[in-house]
């Protein structure tokens, strides 16, 4: 990533590891960020404002994060920021070393830090008040809890009440409605009007730093005291939690949050979150790191934001997603994930691991089987028997042996059992599609359709008799069982009476769903359903998705659907898609998805499986919105430092000021994938830019005017969010004035127009003579000019050895030719020629040789030219080109079938590879984009075996 900001580490931490259970569990995922400041790395607190902006308290002040970039704000009084506290209106208040306050945002987008304990000098005098360690915000204001004194200013940061206690305090909490504070030394009160009283039963803290005092549902409260001492106010009582009284553990607890009416999460002092349920009074330690927690807070999605030495990390809370790996038993990069009756199988490159569900989950650790030697890939049950697809062959598995059934150069990929052939069994391979059968006790291989490297990772049913195939290069493709016939199967590519055409070059898959089939490719989402194609947007997925994503898809309960890739886990629940980012963290490429029985899905990756679970759709995060959160103005040298402005709408900047520097940013800690931007300046620029990582943008010599600066952020998901425009005029200079200018051209051109004309008068007497004398000359010369003119441009155009077009020529023979094509819509083909072998020729025969062949096969090339529109060209080396004007791609082939047949009658007993491209309006932008194409496909025929033609698709 370009921002070192947003690194990410992302770990696999235990959890689930109750008061009294050992053993292995499932673990949750989490994301670090890790400011990139030369600060003290020492961080105490966290909150995240409306804006999605993320603070952290550290020593010396506050921490902003944007999604970008980190930047430090000052304290205005030496020491730490010990709590952060974001209010109803989405004010961060702040609590620092003898100073509190809030965080304000400037007009240039900047932060500073507000101190409002000013407002109380008459109170204190002199005196200090050392670290506001906790903040409370009620209807009446924000109460600032420091070690001996209690303030309360309204929301408006204006100073209302202080108090002071000797004992210090402990601490603070609304209670329905009533502030709670400890007051150390007397216990734990309530106020009423204007008095403290106390806490039925709260003189048993008098002498108890009450650390937490955390109001729960149904009017509960939970106290922990540092003895450690835990006691839950309920029903006008205090009642004791004896079992996490007498736990060690608790004595390393500190900071604390409510995750639920049961649970509450406390830091830890070793890198350990503990899950507390208050009710059962179980533990459940949740590894995040190895230093001291300080400070966990609910960010605005609802997830855990988690402050320790070591960054901030961010964990989604209710777990949304667990993951197993090699502490479960689980090696190796998982390829497919098959679910039969309650065992589940996890097939991986260190071979197969399976799995009983017990209560729908999966038993741990997984048993590991020593089946294959090699790659485990699919896995298909037919009747009583399971086969096993390795990295070479099929293995039937019966009990826990495993015994090969066909031969060994099979090189199976995916399995598809026949629905109407019993014992028929369909295999995608590397190779194409094979077809086997059982025979009683024994399989044998019916037949295979295919080529070398054409790769078949998935099959779906077509019909009785044939299925459509994905490949990872040869598009969508119909494998036919002809079971009469010789050959036996064949394999083409799809072709549809009606509807898009769906063959592609790229990666290409088939999903079944019910009863029709979805495909996948570069081109779009499809549906086949009754044997036509049509395009859909499967409810907005088309335009979630990136262009190059591939995706598979599952069926869920109840309605849902699924669809995976290298990237990203999509969920469709009544018609709405959200999306999880599951690339970037550092575990490989997750790719193989199965639905579980309770609805929720597993996703291979590797070394590691991840589960989420049935409501992971329902808390999709809430997400930010880009900003523009600096504009500066100048060059930001020594010498003239860069000038922030306003940012607001017009802004206005005089023209000569310098460059205008716009930095954007998307505020949100959702992902840790760097975000893309684009941007347009109305006025200025013709289009959007590129989407790019780069979230600065710079324009210099902006020219009078009106501008608008619009710019759009689009998240690793897909999704893009579009900022507010903002505005801005350039005014002109003194000089530059209109009215000036007008005037000052005026003038100009009166002096200039008297100046020329007694200048032209010197100059007419002068050129009448000339002009008879040159006349003459300027004849005789013309003629001999024209006929040196051709004779250069000639030269100046042909190839020194084989007399055909240069390189140059070629060039803007090609230019023209597409421009015209472009304008007028007449076909055009353009054909690459290489010569075979040519250098083993050259280094056989000798360099004169090889000259002499090239200068024949070009010969060769011109004559079946002459009836065409062509234009023959040397490209360089042994390769030639043609530009075929109003050739479509039958009669391109047409000629290149011919030139080939030329080339191998001829007595040099060589052979030429050709690769055809005709123009197609939406593929090729530029001539560039048809050479391309045209030298993609004479790649093809060269690895195809040379001495034929491949028409580029």
């Amino acid at each position: 990533m370009s921002y070192a900001s947003r690194f990410m580490v992302a770990i696999l931490i235990v959890c689930g590891l109750g008061i009294g259970q050992s053993g292995l569990a499932q673990q949750p995922l989490f994301t670090r960020f890790v400011p990139n400041l030369t600060v003290y790395p020492q961080y105490f607190s966290v909150a995240q404002a409306a804006d999605g902006m993320v603070y952290v308290g550290y020593d010396g002040g506050v921490l902003r994060y944007d999604g970008i970039r980190w930047i430090a704000i000052k304290a205005p009084k030496a020491g730490a920021v010990r709590t952060l506290l974001v209010d109803r209106h989405g004010r961060i208040w702040v609590g620092g070393s003898n100073w509190f306050g809030y965080v304000e945002r400037q007009s240039d987008g900047s932060d500073r830090l507000i101190d409002l304990a000013p407002g109380f000098s008459a109170q204190l005098g002199d005196e200090h008040f050392a670290d506001v360690w906790r903040m409370l915000e009620r209807d009446e204001g924000i109460y600032f809890a420091a070690l001996q004194h209690l303030f309360l200013v309204d929301t408006q940061g204006k100073a209302l009440k202080m108090w002071r206690h000797e004992g210090r305090f402990g601490a603070i909490a609304d209670v329905a409605g009533k502030l709670w504070v400890q007051w150390r030394g007397q216990g734990l009160k309530q106020q009423v009007g204007d008095r403290f009283e106390m806490v039925p039963g709260g003189e048993r803290f008098a002498d108890k730093l009450i650390y937490n005092l955390l109001p729960m549902a149904n009017d509960r409260v939970l106290v922990r005291s540092l003895d450690p001492y835990f006691t839950v106010w309920e029903n006008g009582r205090f009642v004791d939690r004896k079992a996490l009284n007498e736990n060690p553990e608790t004595s390393h607890f500190g900071a604390a949050i409510v995750l639920d009416p049961h649970r509450v999460a406390f830091a830890g002092d070793s890198g350990v979150v503990s899950i507390v349920d208050v009710d059962t009074q179980e533990i459940s330690r949740v590894r995040i790191g190895k230093g001291y927690i300080s400070k966990i807070s609910h960010g605005r999605d609802g997830a855990l934001l988690i402050v320790s030495n070591e960054g901030l990390t961010r964990m989604n809370w209710p777990e949304r997603w667990t993951s197993y790996d090699e502490r479960n038993g689980l090696h190796g990069e998982v390829h497919a994930i098959k679910l039969i009756d309650d065992e589940l199988y996890l097939l991986s490159g260190a071979g197969v691991f399976t799995s009983r569900l017990i209560d729908g989950e999966p038993s741990l650790p997984f048993k590991r089987h020593f089946w294959t030697g090699s790659e485990a890939w699919a896995l298909s049950r037919i009747g009583d028997e399971i086969l096993l697809a390795d990295s070479r062959t099929l293995l039937s598995i019966k009990g826990d042996e495993a015994s090969e059934i066909v031969g060994n150069d099979l090189y199976p990929r995916s399995l598809l059992a026949s629905a109407d052939q019993p014992g028929l069994l369909w295999v995608g391979t590397e190779l194409g599609v094979a077809v086997v059968q059982r025979e009683g006790e024994d399989w044998r291989i019916l037949d295979r359709a295919g080529d070398l490297g054409l790769l078949v990772p998935n099959l779906a049913r077509r019909d009785a008799h044939s299925v459509w195939a994905g490949s990872d290069s040869g598009g969508l493709m119909v494998a036919t069982w002809h079971p009469s016939e010789s050959p036996v199967l064949t394999l083409q590519p799809a072709r549809f009476d009606s509807g898009p055409d769906t063959t592609t070059q790229g990666n290409t898959a088939v999903s079944a769903i019910g009863d029709y089939v979805l495909v996948s490719n570069d081109k779009g989402l499809f549906r086949i359903d009754g044997g036509q194609i049509r395009a859909t947007s499967l409810d907005g997925l088309a335009s979630l998705k990136s262009a190059d994503e591939t995706l598979v898809f599952k069926e869920g309960r109840d309605g849902d659907l699924w669809a995976s890739s290298y990237r990203a886990l999509y969920r469709r629940h009544q018609g709405v898609w959200t999306v999880a980012n599951i690339s970037g963290l550092g575990m490989g490429v997750f790719e193989p998805l199965a639905v579980m029985p309770d609805g929720g899905v597993l996703i291979g990756g590797t070394g590691t499986m991840l589960r989420s679970s049935r409501s992971w759709a329902a808390s999709a995060g809430s997400e930010g919105r880009v900003q523009v959160i600096r504009m500066q103005l100048g060059a930001g040298s020594d010498e003239h430092p860069a000038r922030n402005l306003p940012i607001q709408p017009g802004n206005r900047i005089e023209s000569g000021s310098g460059a205008i520097s716009i930095e954007l940013a998307l505020p949100e800690v959702s992902s840790s994938i760097m975000p893309t931007f684009r941007y347009r300046l109305k006025g200025f620029d013709q289009g959007w830019s590129d989407w790019a990582e780069r979230a600065l943008v710079s324009y210099s010599a902006l020219r009078p005017g009106n501008y608008v600066f619009e710019y759009e952020a689009r998240r690793a998901n897909g999704t893009v969010s579009a900022g507010e425009p903002l505005p801005f005029s350039i005014s002109p200079r003194w000089f530059e004035r209109t009215d000036l200018r007008i005037f000052g051209f005026v003038l100009l051109v009166v002096v200039l127009g008297f100046l020329l004309q007694q200048r032209q008068r010197l100059r007419l007497k002068r050129l009448s003579t000339l002009n008879r004398e040159l006349d003459s000359l300027v004849q005789a010369r013309t003629t001999e000019l024209q006929a040196a003119n051709l004779k250069l441009r000639s030269m100046a155009e042909r190839d020194g050895l084989t007399g055909l077009s240069n390189r140059q020529h070629f060039d803007n023979c090609l230019a023209d030719a597409f421009a015209a094509t472009v304008e007028t819509a007449q076909p055009l083909s353009l054909m690459m020629i290489d010569v075979d072998n040519f250098k083993q020729y050259n280094d056989s025969n000798g360099h004169q040789a090889g000259d002499d062949a090239l200068r024949t096969i070009a010969t060769v090339i011109a004559d079946c030219l002459r009836e065409e529109d062509a234009s023959p060209a040397r490209y360089g080396g042994e390769e030639f080109v043609v530009i075929a004007r109003g050739c479509d791609s039958p009669a391109a082939e047409r000629v290149a079938e011919r030139v080939l047949q030329k080339v191998r009658q001829d007595p040099l007993g060589l052979t030429i590879s050709i690769g055809v491209a005709t123009y197609q309006s939406d593929r090729d932008l530029t001539p560039g984009h048809l050479i391309k194409r045209a030298d993609a496909a004479l790649y093809q025929a060269k690895r195809r075996g040379r001495d034929r033609i491949v028409l580029a698709t």
